[in-house]
Formats: C-alpha cells, structure tokens, sequence
C-alpha cells in the first residue's frame, strides 16, 4: 500500500505541475483573488482555491522532501505531511457544501454540467 501512496503523489506532483504551466500557454488561467470586480461570494471561491493550492504544494513538497531529500529532515516533513490530510477533507467538505448550495440555488444544473462537461447554456 506505501509504494501506491508515493506512486500517486509522484503522479500528482506531474498533474499539478501542469497545472500551473498550463497558464503559460493561455488554458486555465490563475484567477486574482484579489480583483475589484468580484463578488464577496466569489472572492470567497478563490481564497479557499489559493488556500487549497498553497496547502496541496506544501504536501507534495513535503511527500518529495520524505522520499528524495535529507534524511535529517524526514521526521520533521512527516509531520507536516501527515497534517495534510486534515486540509484535503476540509476543503472537500467545502467543495461539496458549496456545489450543493449552488444546486440548490442560483445555479441550478451545476451538478449536471460538472458530470457532462458541458457549458452553462445563457
């Protein structure tokens, strides 16, 4: 089960690093949580997406710390690690709190078009 583990966090570290290249090349653009033009709702999405991301790249950086770095600073890094997953079921508590909300008011469908991949029709 621990190679499983390090196996998919070596596959996350390759996903989110394409994450943030993709940016670069003008697809999935890092939104500004910090914009005028945004709603206090909307302000809250993407603090808790900054949060989130700030969170997942310390775990990742951690996990490699734990398997390729010092092993003066692995019983430290572990630590820190092991914290992670109390952020991940946080924000997926959120995550499904705030799509479910949005289901169940102004946004009526979204659970459909997340499923489908299909644009909100206007």
């Amino acid at each position: 089960m621990w190679d499983w583990h390090i196996y998919i966090g070596y596959v996350l570290v390759g996903l989110f690093s394409i994450r943030f290249i993709l940016p670069a090349f003008g697809h999935m653009k890092i939104q500004n949580p910090l914009s005028k033009d945004l709603t206090a709702k909307m302000k809250v999405q993407k603090w808790t997406y900054l949060i989130f991301y700030i969170s997942v790249i310390v775990s990742l950086t951690t996990g490699l710390i734990i398997e390729l770095g010092p092993k003066d600073l692995k019983k430290s890094m572990e630590d820190i690690h092991v914290l992670s997953i109390y952020y991940l079921l946080a924000f997926i508590t959120i995550h499904l709190a705030g799509v479910l909300l949005a289901e169940f008011s102004d946004q009526k469908g979204i659970i459909s078009r997340i499923v489908s991949g299909s644009k909100k029709e206007e």
